[in-house]
């Protein structure tokens, strides 16, 4: 390091480096500028030497101006430069609300995270997440200095400022590289004979083995000389190493919470401080807090704020995370009671379709003369159960009754049916009971709700319908008192279901197709007669049971179509037959005991004459479709129920006959 003082009577402040700046100094180090009129105490000697104007010295032939209240300073540069390289950590700081039965994060619809009532208790977790960063590399390098400057007037400085510029180069040879000035608001005025020194920092990109040269320029206002500036100068290289700092290498967590008012918080873990070692990243802590509403209001919502803050080593910039939830007191609560009615109707619907064999059409041929028949035994056609669906309507009324000593806040009512599967109940169907006749129950008042609510069942024959049913009304309201352990408050009826229907639907139908083919005993050619049928059978069955008073309908519905086709080489000929039966009668009994039964007997026929070529001549085929129904449908009734009984027949043919040619057989039938 080479240091330098100098007072130097410039013209002008230092512009450029390239004019020699040495340690010569034309004045001598310890040169100063003599007070005005060569006093010491400078100002009132001046003020004694002042002309007013009146008096004229006897050696002065005119009036002289007082002098200015000027002053000299001195000033010594040193300089080193500076090498340095840092390595920072950052940190990173998180904190999250655990949430559990008691606390959840807020809802458009809630408002709030938790909500603790006058007297009770939560706990209330939190997980504080805390990592340290990969390091960032900062290399700086720069010039460190002081400039001391001493006052060596009589007088005090005014407007004192200090330019410092860097140079670089060698001997006479530098040039500028950067210039800056030096901060003077510590200590901006010196005092006569007072001396302050003025550091000074700056960074620039420097170079190893590069000699380096510091170049002060110091300044003020009242200088007494015309140059009103020296200048200090001090040679300086960068070190051979840097100097290499950890910044930021560890931290310090802490916990704070703000209670709100009415609250007390008790922490069940350590809220810190916890000192963190850098090395051990990532970290994680947990704070429990037992929140207490002592006194807080009931219907209020105060904020609970808990905040985590992270302060590195070095830096001391804290880092802070902050996690609020809203506590709810609670809504102003009271208590319910219900009861219910319930009267049960129902009906059953049965489907039966009609189970015909596919080897019940028959084709038969006969050769002989025979006479068409008029009528035949009806063959019995299987009946088969479908489904067996009951119809149940419950209607009633709810009786709901506040018995707390507030209003009722969302009162809401459901109605229930369920069944027992053999190991449990089971919803069988819910509804929301209108309660806009009545949204709000006052203290002590009651109310009574209606309702009804339909439902179907399978195989209802079969289900013992007198113990596998309940009925069950819920009521509950939004300001339910929550220490009871529930919204509301249930009632549970069985239902008496009626072992008589209201109605009983028996419904049968069935399609049927067939083709029957019968081959004609020709020598000469190939002959056949084809019968296409397409069978349909309804019957509606109505049992309607209304007090003492039983009414049985029967609506029977049977058509068949069948299409004759006959077909001899090219030549060919088709008939239709078309037959129907349809049948509607009713009975009506009356008494405890009851029989009614409707029977039926019915048959329909259609004729026609088809004509046929066989080998040449004409020939008149008679055709006949046979259709007979039968049906025999009772109900009876007795102190253990009811049984229905429906036995179905049916017939259906169809026939062809004709008389051949002579040379020919006959035609069978």
């Amino acid at each position: 390091m080479i240091s330098a003082v100098a007072v130097i009577a410039l013209k002008s402040p230092l512009t450029t480096g390239a004019a020699d700046q040495g340690n010569d100094n034309a004045l001598g180090d310890d040169a100063t500028t003599p007070c005005p009129d060569d006093t010491n105490d400078g100002v009132d000697d001046a003020t004694d030497n002042v002309d007013d104007g009146t008096n004229v010295p006897d050696d002065c032939d005119e009036i002289v101006d007082p002098p200015a209240c000027l002053t000299t300073i001195a000033a010594c540069n040193e300089a080193d430069g500076s090498w340095e390289r840092a390595l920072t950590y950052s940190w990173c700081i998180e904190k999250e609300l655990y949430e559990n039965e008691q606390v959840l994060r807020s809802t458009n619809s809630a408002g709030y995270d938790i909500q603790i009532e006058p007297g009770e208790s939560a706990v209330v977790s939190y997980l504080i997440t805390v990592e340290r960063l990969d390091p960032c590399m900062n290399e700086v390098m720069g010039v460190v200095g002081a400039v001391q400057v001493t006052n060596t007037g009589c007088y005090d400085t005014a407007d004192l400022a200090i330019c410092v510029t860097i140079q670089s180069g060698s001997c006479d040879e530098f040039s500028d590289i950067a210039s800056f000035a030096v901060d003077t608001s510590c200590h901006p005025v010196l005092a006569a004979g007072e001396c302050y020194t003025y550091c000074y920092e700056y960074e620039f990109d420097a170079a190893k083995d590069v000699t380096y040269r510091s170049v002060a320029t110091v300044s003020i206002s009242n200088f007494a000389d015309d140059a009103g500036c020296v200048q200090a100068c001090d040679e300086f290289e960068l070190p051979c190493d840097p100097i290499e700092t950890v910044v930021d290498a560890n931290a310090v967590l802490k916990d704070e919470f703000c209670i709100p008012c009415g609250f007390e918080v008790e922490a069940l873990s350590g809220v810190g401080p916890w000192e963190l070692c850098g090395d051990d990243s990532p970290f994680e802590v947990c704070v429990n807090l037992k929140v207490t509403n002592c006194d807080a209001p009931r219907d209020s919502i105060f904020e609970l704020r808990n905040q985590a803050i992270l302060i590195p080593e070095d830096s001391c910039v804290p880092l802070t995370s902050c996690v609020q939830i809203c506590i709810y007191t609670g809504d102003v609560e009271t208590t319910l009671d219900i009861c219910k009615t319930a009267e049960v109707t129902w009906t059953e619907e049965m489907k039966f379709g009609l189970n015909i064999p596919n080897t019940l059409p028959v084709a038969d041929v006969q050769t002989e003369t025979t006479e068409l028949a008029e009528n035949g035994m009806p063959a019995v056609v299987e009946q088969v159960l479908i489904s067996d669906k009951g119809v149940f309507s419950v209607c009633g009324k709810i009786t709901v009754t506040n018995t707390g000593d507030a209003p009722t806040d969302g009162l809401f009512i459901t109605d229930t049916v369920q069944m027992w599967n053999g190991e449990c109940w089971v919803d069988i169907v819910c509804i929301e009971v209108d309660t806009s006749c009545k949204p709000c129950l006052g203290a002590g008042e009651s109310y009574s709700y209606s309702y009804a609510l339909t439902f179907c069942l399978d195989n209802v024959a079969m289900l013992p319908l007198d113990e596998c049913l309940q009925n069950v009304a819920f009521a509950g309201i939004c300001n339910y008192d929550d220490d009871e352990g529930m919204e509301g408050v249930s009632y549970y009826l069985p239902l008496e279901v009626p072992f008589l229907p209201e109605k009983v639907t028996m419904e049968t139908s069935a399609s049927y197709t067939f083709e029957s083919c019968a081959v004609l005993p020709l020598r000469c050619e190939e002959a056949s007669i084809t019968f296409s049928t397409d069978l349909c059978y309804y019957q509606l069955v109505e049992v309607t049971f209304c007090g003492e008073e039983v009414r049985l309908c029967v609506n029977t519905d049977v058509t068949a179509q069948t299409s004759v086709r006959y077909v001899s080489g090219c030549d060919e000929a088709c008939e239709s037959l078309n037959t129907a039966v349809h049948y509607e009668g009713s009975a009506v009994v009356n008494g405890k005991e009851k029989c009614a039964e409707v029977a039926f007997e019915s048959m329909d026929k259609d004729d026609k004459c088809m004509q046929i070529e066989i080998q040449g001549q004409c020939v008149d085929v008679n055709l006949r479709a046979l259709l007979c129904v039968a049906n025999d449908v009772s109900v009876a009734i007795d102190d253990n129920g009811f049984v229905i009984s429906d036995q179905q027949c049916l017939f259906y043919g169809a026939f062809a006959c004709t008389d051949l040619p002579d040379e020919e057989a006959p035609v069978p039938t």
